[in-house]
């Protein structure tokens, strides 16, 4: 597997391992958390790039998206060798087309959601496979014994980026959101519409949608599907939705998130946010519809109660000097706004400090106040250059620290330092005993929260 690090990579990895198969792999030297998600898994990976890193029996070959389209020494050698090559996309497929698939998909809340499962699902001791982009905290040890069951069912992120979700088979779907983004392919918010639609309409007869009907663009997209696809039966869940998995209130106090359901019935989540809570209905919804009645309603309550969030998704990274450190994924100003407020909410701080990397040059241009409007629910945020992806280039005139000194001008309180010795000077003379420190975005700056800790755990 070429660039088996990846988050879903290094998933992937470790499903086909549990599955059966003998799988390998190589990416960077660059730490990630899946190194340890796969040496504990068994799963041996090159940290470099050679064509001898192809073992002599190998009989497939998996490219992670960023290798595909290019000169790489394992892809040469695999060419030359004449064997199959898959992108992790086609394997996803296929996968999905040969199990009984719950395809989480929306613009935001896929992966927590997707993790959300998976967490009761190993509760349950239901028998899965789950493909996702991060990993959920336990408490528990997390199983990657073989898989023996011949059909587990399969849980996977739908990723709606170039359409990549149209390629899979999906027996159900659960649909978190459907804002515009991803703006380097679709034109506008209605062209995002469209493309989950058009998704949705890969279910088979009868099949279910889940669906956040708060959000109005989920809304559209079952407005659409109820006068195509009659056959499809919804599910709504979250504030104000009916049936099951409505939410009637939700708490959100110091330490814990409760929500009491439309049907009366009260859980008691360990993570921060509302947001989070609409998650969790979701993921109810789903393994409901998977497990039966193998769960007690007394066990299900644990089982919510026990999950503790996952990697990269408001995940508490420690505390010292007075100072709470929270890392999240959150890219786009819709996540920022609800996390920020969540997560205020939740730890009830003296100040908010963010310190933020823009993800992409089109989605920071083309969303740029509403970036400006999200960026704002906190008191002040240090703003990286935009970390620009292979998949584009900076517009002609313009540069990473540029669009982000224009965002930084925009805020309240923001700072747009031109390099990491300067923000990281900032940032050390900006926290204060108090505050809540939250390292936000796709990019990389998430190594920021533990140089953070180990700085002001010294002065101690």
């Amino acid at each position: 597997m070429i660039g088996i690090k990846g988050t879903g990579m290094a998933r992937l990895a470790v499903a086909l391992h549990r599955y059966g198969a003998v799988v390998s792999g190589s990416d960077t030297s660059e730490v990630f958390y899946t190194d340890e998600l796969l040496e504990r898994s068994g799963v041996p990976y090159h940290t470099s790039f050679h064509r001898t890193h192809l073992p002599i029996d190998c009989t497939l070959v998996i490219v992670s998206p960023a290798y595909i389209g290019k000169v790489h020494p394992e892809l040469d050698e695999a060419l030359r060798r004449g064997l199959r090559i898959l992108s992790y996309v086609e394997v996803l497929s296929s996968l999905s087309e040969h199990h009984t698939t719950y395809a989480v998909a929306g613009t935001h809340g896929k992966s927590s959601v997707s993790a959300m499962i998976d967490h009761l699902l190993d509760c349950s001791g239901t028998a899965h496979l789950s493909l996702y982009g991060t990993s959920y905290l336990s408490s528990r040890k997390i199983s990657d014994a073989p898989v023996t069951d011949a059909d587990p069912v399969l849980v996977l992120e739908a990723c709606e980026y170039r359409d990549h979700f149209l390629r899979y088979h999906p027996d159900c779907i659960i649909l978190t959101s459907a804002a515009h983004d991803h703006p380097d392919y679709f034109p506008d918010r209605q062209a995002v519409i469209d493309s989950f639609v058009a998704f949705v309409q890969l279910l088979p007869a009868n099949g279910v949608l889940i669906c956040q009907t708060g959000d109005a663009g989920v809304r559209e997209v079952c407005a659409r599907i109820a006068s195509q696809r009659p056959d499809i039966r919804q599910v709504p869940y979250g504030r104000g939705a009916p049936g099951a998995y409505g939410i009637a209130e939700i708490s959100e106090l110091s330490g814990r998130t409760v929500c009491t359901a439309a049907n009366g019935e009260c859980f008691t989540l360990s993570v921060p946010g509302a947001h989070m809570a609409e998650n969790m209905c979701a993921a109810l919804a789903a393994t409901a519809m998977i497990e039966g009645p193998s769960l007690s309603d007394e066990l299900r309550r644990d089982a919510v109660r026990s999950f503790l969030g996952s990697i990269r998704r408001s995940q508490w990274i420690g505390q010292a000097g007075g100072v709470i450190v929270v890392d999240d994924y959150a890219h786009h100003p819709d996540e920022i706004s609800v996390t920020i407020d969540g997560l205020r909410t939740f730890y009830r701080p003296s100040r908010v400090i963010v310190d933020f990397i823009p993800h992409t040059f089109s989605r920071t241009l083309s969303l740029f106040e509403e970036f400006v409007c999200a960026l704002d629910h906190a008191d002040a945020v240090v703003i990286h250059p935009v970390f620009a992806t292979v998949r584009e280039q900076a517009p002609e005139g313009m540069s990473a620290h540029g669009v982000s000194s224009d965002l930084a001008r925009r805020l309240r309180c923001g700072h747009a330092p031109q390099n990491d010795e300067l923000s990281w000077s900032l940032l050390m003379n900006l926290l204060k005993p108090g505050d809540l420190f939250i390292t936000m975005g796709a990019g990389n700056n998430h190594r920021y929260g533990s140089r953070v800790l180990q700085v002001l755990r010294e002065r101690e």
